[in-house]
């Protein structure tokens, strides 16, 4: 069984090869310290089970690395293992496909267990950090203006910044203003995390 660790961290890539390698009989380790050569490694690599991929490492822009090796790759489970806990990447890659999310700072069997889990067929996301976030998308929502939750209605309703912006008689620069702080808010990324965020909240139907 191949996995991928992609990691410019060396030592952390060797103490995890160590570590699978001797708990998971018969799996095969493979390294990348960079995004190019990790989806090179996942084109190559047929075989290829799972791919442990950092977000912050050399070759990536945001989150386009990993979007990519989804993409290019549905049938290599990927995982993203990163010293990042925030919340919004976490909901940002369970949208996009991912089979999970490790944060560095986990314990050596917390790791262990979500590859396991993972190579089963399941997920793994660390549900402590997004109750966390739910909690303060909650809390979140009661402290927007009037002004912004006009504006969260009107993009749940699929209006355009230019729409928006004549329907309440503000500018675009303003629209952009108010999504920009919504977002922040909330803690999402992007309009279909901020519109389910108040919909499940009963802000907007």
């Amino acid at each position: 069984m191949k996995l991928l660790i992609a990691d410019d961290h060396g030592l952390f890539r060797l103490g995890l090869k160590a570590a699978i390698e001797q708990k998971i009989e018969g799996s095969e380790v493979l390294e990348a310290e960079d995004a190019k050569s990790a989806l090179e490694t996942m084109e190559r690599e047929k075989d290829l089970k799972l791919a442990l991929l950092d977000i912050n490492i050399p070759g990536n822009e945001g989150l386009s690395f990993i979007y990519s090796a989804l993409q290019r790759y549905p049938n290599i489970k990927v995982c993203v293992i990163s010293g990042s806990e925030d919340p919004a990447i976490i909901n940002a890659i369970m949208d996009k496909g991912a089979s999970g999310f490790i944060p560095k700072s986990s314990a050596n069997e917390v790791i262990f267990s979500a590859v396991q889990i993972i190579l089963a067929g399941s997920q793994y996301f660390p549900m402590d950090l997004l109750n966390k976030a739910a909690n303060k998308a909650e809390k979140s929502l009661s402290r927007l203006t009037p002004r912004q939750l006009d504006v969260l209605k009107s993009m749940a309703q699929g209006q355009a910044n230019k729409q928006i912006a004549d329907n309440l008689n503000i500018s675009v620069g303003t629209v952009k203003t108010h999504i920009t702080a919504i977002f922040e808010e909330l803690a999402v990324t992007n309009r279909t995390q901020a519109i389910n965020a108040a919909r499940d909240k009963g802000l907007i139907l």
